[in-house]
């Protein structure tokens, strides 16, 4: 039997095995050398996030931050414009942040933290806006059907004091998104 203290690593491994799967089949695995040399620290950062996110239900700023600036810094020396980086950080770190106030005012409670809100700046910084509702769906449908095989064997019960790390999801739609090269400026397709 699996103890609860095996979890975060299971789940990061599986991230991991997810990552480089998704990467085998993506234009970045054939793109230019500086992509493919960015994708290491890159999965490594968001594996971290992922154990830790399972482990503490927290996303240190030291590793959401250090992603933003480093995507800036990425966008400046890939070319990429710089007014959508910062755009959809703007963006995402606003979204989640006006999620966040809802859930206070609508629920009495916290329902997402600024953790996630950091991350989805960075994801914003890095993807681009244009990115954020692909990034938002995934992540959300992901953590859906996670959360629905959760609690298939409580008979679907489920209570306010139930938690759930959303970091993971949204690093998994983060690393779908920079396998697939999307990158602020550019347009992605519906499907």
């Amino acid at each position: 039997m699996i103890s609860n203290t095996h979890i975060p690593a299971i789940v990061a491994l599986a991230f991991t095995v997810f990552a480089a799967v998704v990467y085998a089949v993506s234009p970045v695995r054939d793109g230019n050398m500086a992509e493919q040399l960015m994708s290491i620290p890159l999965l490594l950062a968001l594996s971290a996030l992922v154990w830790i996110d399972i482990k503490t239900f927290r996303l240190p700023n030291p590793i959401t931050y250090g992603l933003s600036v480093v995507g800036l810094i990425w966008t400046l020396w890939a070319g990429y414009p710089i007014l959508y980086a910062v755009l959809g950080g703007v963006l995402g770190f606003g979204l989640i942040y006006l999620l966040q106030l809802y859930s206070k005012w609508r629920f009495g409670q916290i329902g997402i933290g600024l953790g996630d809100a950091k991350l989805v700046a960075a994801i914003g910084i890095w993807l681009g806006p244009i990115a954020l509702p692909y990034v938002f769906l995934m992540s959300s449908v992901a953590g859906l059907a996670f959360a629905l095989l959760r609690a298939a064997p409580k008979g679907f019960r489920v209570s306010a004091k139930d938690r759930l790390a959303f970091g993971p999801f949204l690093a998994m739609a983060f690393w779908v998104g920079w396998c697939m090269a999307w990158r602020p400026g550019t347009i992605l397709p519906l499907f």
